[in-house]
């Protein structure tokens, strides 16, 4: 019998585990996939999100003053989260540096964080008050959207922190509500042409 993938199969002495259990090569290598996803899917529900727990945002002192819109900063922490949060019902919890002012340090607290990593940790600060934050978290289509007015942000109420690392979450660094951006330099034309007609 000539086996499709040596790899991926167990082995009781020197017979595969297909042959131990009358599999077909395809059967077992079928059944592993679906076996692999269901434990891959029970791991990220249990596993990935116990270590996240939520905090009023209420909690949190915030100083509107804090940074400006435009300051660029740097991420130097991320509290990370257990999705994507595209519902928008918490707040991410950053830390950062302002770069123009390496001396200020700012809690940062943000509905998104699908353009951070650690090699791209640079980013302009837009303000809860302002159009680019109003905009991108109204909960609506932004083509639906035909002027500002209309885009009002989601409410949230709570923060997301990391339980392994209480340390950062809990620092006396300002609090500032926000978004983090691209400068706009670095977008395309069409999306620099898209932003200035609002």
């Amino acid at each position: 019998m000539k086996y499709y993938c040596q790899y991926s199969y167990w082995q009781i002495g020197k017979v595969p585990f297909s042959v131990v259990c009358g599999l077909t090569n395809i059967q077992y290598l079928t059944c592993m996939n679906k076996s692999l996803l269901a434990f891959l899917a029970l791991y990220c529900m249990c596993g990935c999100s116990s270590n996240f727990e939520y905090r009023s945002l209420s909690q949190y002192k915030i100083d509107t003053t804090a940074l400006k819109d435009g300051d660029t900063i740097r991420v130097i922490f991320s509290s990370g989260g257990p999705n994507s949060n595209e519902d928008r019902e918490y707040l991410y919890h950053l830390i950062a540096v302002n770069v123009n002012k390496p001396e200020d340090t700012v809690n940062v607290l943000v509905p998104e964080i699908s353009s951070l990593d650690e090699s791209d940790n640079i980013k302009v600060f837009a303000s809860q008050n302002s159009a680019t934050y109003k905009l991108f978290n109204s909960g609506k289509e932004i083509s639906q959207i035909k002027h500002i007015d209309e885009a009002q942000p989601v409410e949230i109420n709570k923060v997301v922190v990391h339980k392994d690392y209480l340390a950062p979450e809990d620092t006396h660094f300002p609090v500032i509500i926000g978004m983090l951006t691209e400068s706009m330099s670095t977008l395309p034309v069409d999306t620099q042409k898209w932003i200035n007609k609002y």
